[in-house]
């Protein structure tokens, strides 16, 4: 496994280094990322890549040189051990470092989440008996985050822009149990701008 990731990342090298740089955050892109999901506190252990999710968004500037984005996302993770969950969120992102070939940005923003349970769920009632409640629940998302990326590079008309992101969701009524359910992304990602 670690031959086959050395030779991902040493071929993905050698085609930026043959590649011409560009800047792909002063135009609209589309990205595309895989997360590795936990309900853990920003840094806390509860990360496993056996809850493997995927994410589209769409990146828009609002100023020339990148320095501020609005991107919107749309995803799905597989917890496996709770269920899935679903999301849609915007973000606002800041890119202090325009000039940098390496993007490094932070982002805030306001969703909605959607767990679905893999079992059968239960709600105690007021008289102590147990019944059947709904398998899915939403809330109200505050994904706040940190990325770094390569700024980007030119192949044909295509350009590119891998980057990684860590991402902290509180979820707001989610569970009873928990009010604020922690929500947690590590992601890999890239931009394309076409």
């Amino acid at each position: 496994m670690k031959k086959i990731v050395f030779s991902l990342i040493l071929a993905l090298t050698t085609w930026i280094a043959q590649a011409r740089q560009t800047d792909p955050l002063s135009s609209p892109v589309l990205a595309v990322r895989i997360d590795m999901h936990g309900y853990t506190l920003p840094f806390g252990k509860g990360l496993s890549p056996k809850n493997i999710g995927v994410a589209l968004g769409v990146q828009l500037p609002y100023n020339q040189k990148g320095t501020l984005t609005q991107s919107v996302w749309v995803g799905v993770v597989n917890h496996h051990l709770s269920g899935k969950q679903a999301y849609a969120y915007t973000q606002l992102g800041v890119h202090p470092f325009p000039n940098s070939p390496v993007d490094f940005g932070f982002t805030i923003g306001l969703g909605y989440a959607r767990a679905f349970s893999g079992s059968p769920t239960y709600q105690q009632q007021p008289d102590g008996n147990w019944q059947n409640a709904s398998r899915h629940k939403g809330g109200l998302m505050i994904p706040v985050g940190v990325q770094l990326g390569w700024r980007g590079v030119q192949k044909g008309r295509t350009g590119f822009s891998p980057f990684v992101s860590y991402q902290f969701q509180p979820v707001l009524g989610l569970s009873e149990a928990a009010p604020i359910l922690p929500n947690t992304l590590l992601s890999i990602g890239n931009r394309f701008k076409f």
